[in-house]
């Protein structure tokens, strides 16, 4: 995880709290690791309470009716906190022209209700759970579709999420339904936005859309959000239209939603090195730090982090999670859960030998899997893994050397690759039939009990069948010469033995094969030996081969002679090989026993050697055994050499210390503290505790010299409230710390080369506290006391700038702060008047543009930068309410709310500048002169100070 940035969880809860509000209130040193904070489980939980809100009231477009439909609004308002009106363009329902009149409701007759100024046939139904309009003729006229709005405040330039947020999908889409029989209602529902004073659309989701949910930045501080509910058509082609309805579930079919868009991030998969996606137009800026907290199933967390790109985008490094892993992304007061999808097919499963007689196919994949089994036919038969992903499916008996596939699909659809097998005969062992000598007119022998024995002799085939017992006695007939070759094979059910060939053999040939086979298990050639075999045995069974006369029956019986001197000599080289090893271990160690340490004597040759013997040791078992302990002498001898090395170098750094490289002389005049702690670092890594003690009074009396030589001696670097360490530097041989606090003594820190460290983090010291720094010696006595002030914490708040204000304000707590400085677009300024912890720098004639980049930087009196901060140009809220005038009267007037700073009026595209604002948000514009008709078209318009345009509004004219 090296190239990951791994967040350290070491700061608590309290530390992510402050850094919520104005990092710009903490200490330097702690500003400088804030966005490395990562949250535990109770901070993951307040960031996740801050997820971006609903903006809309009731986006869910609850109804209130009951079964009788009397709740239902008389004004046709279906939907409190919407404003409900009727559609004046069919023909587009995706427009904010398309909204048209509102209506109200007449009670017909039961739940009816009809569209006043229409027939009673147009009706609205409203149903325990549902509401939907409809027509009772064919030459009806009413709309088959209704609009809803409400308005939103928004901020300018930032981007929003507009979704339609029931059940419906673009599968639901339903219009031309002209089957009024069926009672199946038309559904569509079209969601999209404008500006509240404008019919210009900012976004759309349609109908049909597959994705549900656009994004749009908000070009006003009042966003107007329509859903259009119905068809295109009227109810002469759609009888009946959905408006709303409930599932079983309680969710409702329709819904509209709007929210700040956050965090979106792509689809995490278990195949997934980065975790990718976008945040929200001026909701997260580009910089800012976004993390990634991956919970797996047993409950363990790793964070993971990044920063926004300048386009929006981000792509945090993570370490591959698995399937079913939570992820929570957060940045800032968003946050969004995701969980790791599985899209790794299963590996093609393990599928037993299928046989001729198989009705069951086994075999193992992965746990908790769909099985597909294809037969040859092009059936394919189904069944599932278990927790431990084996399986058992039951298919027909299938033909030898027919092809069967098995496949798994696991719980995400993935489907994994077939694995093929050929389905091969049943083959039964072979029977063990005793010799059979001229003499004989019955086989004897052992096999499967109810297996049926058969014995060919030329073109004659004789049978019997085992017994319960395992044996069988084949009737011949008749006795027959030796060398006659008899072919006997075991069938059961459609499972059968490999021919096999016995040969009629004198008694020599009998008495050698039976010699023979009692050299092996169960008296067939075909296994191993016997544990008791040996080489007289061996030869017994040689001294009767060597009297068989038949050539061939001689040949056979000396193959499986040889195959069992074979053996029994891998067998023997076995036992020396093992016998060699474990002498050569054994002279490894004291007294020649294991259990013991390794004898000084010993090298990496000798255990090489030793090594080599165990290598030719073939029983795994044993192997295994002897392996251990040379692991074992190698670990030892690996421990020894490494002591070695350390109490050398320990030797050789504590030597170049005194003059002549012999510690029994002084230091040497070059000897500093860092090279005596570096001889110490080397003394304390020895283990041996008899020359660690003689190396540790070298170093002593080395660290004494240099202490006569050097006083001890320090300096604290500047202290601010809430920094988490004391730091600073000293000199001579300090070799510990402790710090009082009102009179009470910590002891810790870390103090080497030359600087030091005491962490105060808990301490929560304040400017009033006394603190005092100590240095001790090598004896643990206190050197040098230091005076540890503790300086105010650094805050600095800038005041909004507004366009058109005079001055740039702001505050401050460091006493140090003298001099500011304003960067606006680049363009340096320095100036403005710095006492007594605030701040005022003219900028009318700097800050133009609500769009500029200013920054505020806070110098000390050497011109050393403490502080910079972005200065926040107030966007400009405002809006002119309301707009009147009565023909004849002298002024349009009216009221206004904002930053309106200049008015302007338009009579039938013809513009006039003028007015006057008053402070009680009032307005009036003189307009007598102007002879205005209720017949022309007037529009007042509202700027900001330096002549942006905020807002209009039309007037409204009256007799």
């Amino acid at each position: 995880m090296s190239n990951h940035k791994l967040v350290q969880k070491t700061l608590k809860l309290t530390a992510v709290g402050a850094i919520a509000f104005s990092v710009l209130a903490q200490p330097l040193s702690f500003v400088a690791s804030a966005a490395e904070v990562t949250p535990n489980k109770a901070e993951k939980q307040l960031l996740q309470a801050t997820t971006p809100v609903e903006l809309l009231t009731n986006s869910n477009l609850d109804f209130s009716v009951n079964a009788a439909g009397t709740n239902l609004a008389f004004d046709g308002q279906f939907f409190s906190g919407w404003s409900t009106r009727l559609v004046s363009n069919l023909s587009d329902l995706t427009s904010p022209n398309s909204v048209g009149s509102g209506f109200y409701l007449p009670l017909d007759k039961g739940n009816r209700y009809y569209y006043g100024g229409q027939t009673g046939s147009n009706a609205v139904w409203a149903q325990e759970n549902m509401i939907y309009t409809g027509s009772n003729g064919s030459s009806a006229g009413g709309k088959g579709a209704f609009a809803i709005y409400q308005d939103v405040k928004t901020v300018v330039g930032r981007e929003y999420t507009l979704s339609q947020s029931g059940v419906y999908t673009a599968a639901d889409y339903l219009v031309n339904n002209k089957d009024k029989a069926s009672g199946v209602k038309s559904k569509s529902i079209n969601v999209f936005a404008s500006n509240s004073n404008s019919s210009q659309r900012l976004a759309l989701v349609k109908a049909t859309d597959s994705t549900q949910s656009t994004t749009f930045i908000a070009q006003s501080t009042s966003t107007r959000i329509y859903a259009i509910i119905g068809t295109e058509s009227t109810w002469n082609t759609d009888p009946y239209v959905l408006i709303q309805s409930r599932t079983d579930s309680g969710k409702n079919f329709f819904g509209v939603s709007f929210q700040n868009t956050g965090i979106q991030p792509d689809d995490i998969t278990n195949t997934a090195e980065k975790i990718t996606g976008r945040v929200g137009t001026g909701n997260i800026a580009p910089g800012s730090v976004i993390q990634a907290t991956i919970t797996n199933k047993d409950g363990d967390e790793v964070t993971y982090t990044d920063t926004v790109d300048s386009t929006g985008h981000f792509a945090i490094d993570i370490d591959t999670p698995q399937a079913g892993d939570t992820v929570v992304i957060s940045s800032g007061e968003y946050s969004i859960e995701k969980t790791v999808l599985d899209v790794i097919a299963p590996d093609a499963p393990t599928v037993d030998t299928i046989k001729n007689t198989t009705t069951q196919i086994t075999g193992k994949g992965e746990a908790n899997a769909k099985v597909e089994v294809l037969l040859p036919n092009g059936t394919v038969v189904k069944g599932a893994t278990d927790e431990t992903g084996a399986f058992n499916i039951t298919v027909p008996k299938q033909a030898i050397g027919s092809a069967i596939k098995v496949r798994l699909i696991d719980a995400a659809g993935n489907i994994g690759e077939y694995t093929t097998s050929t389905v091969v005969q049943d083959i039964l062992a072979n029977p063990v039939v005793t010799s059979i000598t001229p003499d004989d007119t019955h086989i004897t022998g052992t096999g499967v009990p109810g297996a049926t024995i058969t014995a060919k002799i030329g073109n004659v085939t004789y049978s019997s069948t085992v017994t319960p017992e395992g044996t069988f006695s084949i009737n011949i007939v008749s006795k027959r010469v030796a060398g006659t070759v008899i072919t006997i094979q075991q069938s059961l059910a459609e499972a059968q033995s490999n021919p096999m060939t016995v040969i009629v053999s004198d008694d020599q040939t009998s008495e050698a094969q039976t010699a023979t086979d009692a050299l092996f298990v169960d008296n067939d050639s075909t296994k191993g030996l016997k544990p008791n075999t040996d080489q007289a045995a061996i030869d017994a069974a040689q001294a009767k081969i060597d009297k068989v006369t038949d050539p061939v029956a001689k040949a056979a019986l000396q193959a499986e002679l040889d195959k069992a001197q074979a053996e029994l000599d891998a067998r023997i080289a076995e036992a020396q090989h093992e016998a060699a090893a474990k002498t050569a271990i054994n002279n490894l160690f004291v007294g020649n026993n294991p259990a013991n340490d390794i004898k000084d004597t010993t090298t990496q040759a000798t255990i090489d050697a030793a090594q080599a013997k165990v290598n030719l040791v073939t029983d795994a078992t044993v192997k295994a055994e002897l392996q251990a302990q040379i692991d074992k002498a190698q670990t030892e001898l690996d421990a020894r050499d490494a002591e070695a090395k350390l109490e050398a170098a320990a030797k050789t750094a504590i030597n170049d210390l005194f003059v002549s490289n012999n510690p029994a002389n002084n230091i040497k005049d070059t000897t500093t503290q860092a090279a005596i702690d570096a001889a110490q670092a080397k003394v304390n890594a020895v283990t041996d505790p008899t020359v660690k003690a003689e190396l540790q009074a070298q170093i002593d009396k080395a660290q004494s010299q240099i202490a006569s030589r050097t006083p001890i001696d320090g300096k604290v670097a500047k202290y601010t409230a809430g920094d988490l360490n004391i730091t600073g530097t000293y000199t001579g041989a300090a070799t510990a710390l402790s710090i009082d606090i009102n009179g009470k003594r910590y002891y810790g820190g870390t103090i080497a080369n030359g600087t030091f460290k005491f962490y105060v983090g808990d301490k929560n010291l304040k400017t009033s506290d006394v603190v005092t720094l100590n240095l001790y010696d090598a004896n643990k006595q206190i050197q040098k006391s230091i005076t540890v002030p503790v300086a105010a914490p650094l805050k600095v708040t800038i005041t909004d700038y507004k366009i058109g204000d005079n001055y740039l304000t702001a505050t401050y707590t460091y006493p140090e702060i003298a001099k500011i400085g304003v960067v606006v677009d680049g363009t340096k300024y320095w100036g403005g008047d710095v006492k007594d912890g605030n701040v005022k720098f003219f900028a009318a004639d700097k800050i133009k543009n609500a769009k500029s980049d200013v920054t505020m930087n806070f110098y000390d009196a050497s011109n050393n930068l403490v502080v910079s901060q972005k200065v926040k140009i107030a966007t400009a809220s405002s809006e002119i309410t309301t707009a009147n005038y009565t023909v004849g009267a002298n002024n349009i007037t009216g009221t206004f709310e904002g930053d309106v700073r200049k008015l302007a009026i338009s009579i039938n595209g013809t513009k006039y500048y003028g007015g006057s604002l008053a402070t009680d948000d009032t307005y009036k514009f003189y307009v007598l002169d102007k002879k205005i008709k209720t017949t022309d078209e007037v529009i007042i318009y509202g700027y900001d100070a330096i002549g942006g345009l905020l807002t209009q509004k039309i007037v409204t004219i009256t007799e």
